[in-house]
């Protein structure tokens, strides 16, 4: 990761731009939160299977349930959400042309992780996982009616056992190429900079985003000054099959979401501007916190989330022309390149 860091800023320099280094410490901590849901399911599930048909007390499944919901989800929050460890110290890299000040960022994530799932499976892992505690609540409120048959509990049982079982399979393991996620973000990045000749533009490579978003954290947390007024375009998986998708968080970045699609029709046969799915986190979400307007960039379709944070994701099985006119595009409507530059 030094090394492609290094070269990337190499490249940046060469261009022009001066760039700079921001460190920060970082850990994986967090990746470990949809591992603890995992097993939290697996116990909750063990309990709450026997008192959907046993003869007792009728409260005592929904208190089973009430209870075991609410500690999975503190030990959730607490992982996702608090201080990851400090294990290692990463950095990200912010390039601009010399005394410019930028009112356009652009951001790509340089990190990959690698999973026993593909990110198509955490998704399906995630949604399947919220629809069986649904599934559970609905048979805790019919257990206050009366014991359910033993077929019907067991079901409930198996449902929330598998459901933990798929979650525990988002621990880290293995190694990836990370070409598509996110060699193509970079591939855009610096395709934008190479067509960028003013200075309205400036480009930011985070790291650790794979391990929660720390490095994009770290930036918005630590130069904040940067961002007021400004908008935030983030590249983030841009293969050469599939939709490309316009991503906001906000109502305040609708604007740009809508120029943008705009901007990007005719580089594939569907551009469509939504919110972000439940289950996927990008950098551009800890940016919209102290940017004017906030997006992601990708283009993908089930083969890309079937390939990405496993093996499979290697060069030769991700394309880049995308990614490449994507950022040439980006770069040409907000730094236009005048006659003479």
């Amino acid at each position: 990761m030094t090394a492609a860091r290094r070269e990337i800023a190499v490249l940046l320099t060469s261009m022009g731009y001066d760039v700079t280094e921001q460190p920060f410490a970082c850990g994986p901590g967090r990746l470990e939160a949809l591992p603890l849901v995992g097993t939290g399911l697996t116990f909750m599930a063990l309990l709450l299977g026997p008192l959907l048909f046993a003869d007792l007390h009728r409260f005592a499944a929904l208190a089973v349930y009430v209870i075991g919901c609410f500690l999975i989800a503190a030990l959730a929050v607490r992982a996702g959400l608090g201080q990851p460890p400090r294990e290692r110290m990463d950095a990200n890299l912010i390039a601009a042309r010399p005394s410019a000040t930028p009112r356009i960022w652009i951001v790509a994530h340089l990190d990959t992780k690698a999973q026993r799932q593909s990110m198509l499976g955490r998704l399906v892992s995630i949604w399947f996982s919220i629809a069986v505690v649904i599934i559970a609540g609905v048979a805790v409120i019919a257990r206050l009616q009366g014991p359910l048959s033993a077929s019907l509990a067991l079901g409930c049982g198996a449902l929330l056992l598998v459901a933990g079982a798929l979650l525990g399979r988002g621990r880290l393991e293995g190694q990836t190429a990370g070409a598509c996620d996110n060699g193509s973000g970079i591939v855009a990045l610096l395709a934008a900079a190479e067509q960028s000749k003013g200075d309205s533009i400036g480009f930011i490579v985070t790291s650790a985003e794979e391990f929660g978003m720390l490095g994009a954290e770290a930036i918005a947390r630590e130069r904040a000054t940067m961002f007021p007024g400004c908008a935030v375009v983030n590249f983030d998986t841009i293969d050469d099959a599939g939709t490309i998708y316009v991503v906001r968080h906000d109502n305040r970045s609708a604007p740009l979401a809508r120029l943008t699609v705009d901007l990007l029709k005719g580089l594939a046969p569907s551009v469509h501007e939504r919110r972000l799915p439940v289950g996927i986190l990008t950098d551009s979400l800890p940016l919209s916190r102290v940017a004017a307007g906030t997006i992601t960039i990708g283009r993908l379709d089930r083969h890309t989330l079937r390939r990405m944070h496993t093996p499979l994701d290697a060069p030769g099985t991700c394309g880049y022309e995308t990614a490449r006119r994507v950022g040439q595009a980006v770069a040409g409507r907000f730094d236009p390149v005048r006659p003479g530059d």
